[in-house]
């Protein structure tokens, strides 16, 4: 699952540099992401413990791709 959370976060910053995004949501984007990898690496690194990681974490990268999406559709 920590695997997973890392890669999410790499696409979250990859699809930040989608053209078609506002600023805000660029941002959102870019530090979301690396946030969220973070944390991935981080949990990794642990030896004992729980940690959850909401599902919604990883429909960030769809979220983001759709947003990029319309935003581009629009300035057609």
């Amino acid at each position: 699952m920590e695997i997973a959370a890392i890669i999410t976060g790499l696409l979250a910053v990859l699809a930040g540099f989608l053209p078609g995004l506002s600023s805000g949501r660029r941002a959102f984007a870019i530090l979301g992401g690396a946030g969220f990898a973070v944390y991935g690496i981080y949990v990794l690194n642990q030896e004992s413990g729980t940690y959850t990681f909401p599902i919604y974490l990883f429909l960030l990268p769809i979220f983001i791709l759709l947003s990029a999406a319309s935003g581009a559709r629009n300035d057609e």
